[in-house]
């Protein structure tokens, strides 16, 4: 970029910050997909970072309100379950059989 003024090139650096993950769309099939590919079940603590991972953006970029209520719909709906801590995929199978 030429400085008009000075009559120099100078390159200029802007920071760029990836934008919150607010759809609670993607949110719920990250969460659902994260924890089914933990079979022994995904420790609740570490769900953030691996949404985060999933989407692949910074774990900053996932707001914690929206992953509860992401995690919240999956357990309501019955395609996650919660137990001792860890959260672990109800597979259609399961849900079926009851």
């Amino acid at each position: 970029m030429t400085d008009m003024d000075r009559g120099t090139t100078e390159r200029r650096l802007r920071a760029v910050h990836d934008a919150p993950v607010h759809d609670p769309a993607a949110l719920a099939n990250a969460v659902e997909a994260c924890v089914l590919a933990v079979p022994a079940g995904l420790p609740r603590r570490a769900l953030g970072r691996a949404v985060a991972e999933w989407l692949g953006v910074p774990v900053e970029a996932v707001p914690a309100g929206a992953l509860t209520t992401a995690l919240g719909l999956l357990i309501a709906t019955g395609r996650v379950d919660e137990s001792a801590g860890r959260l672990v995929g109800v597979t259609q199978e399961r849900r079926e059989a009851g």
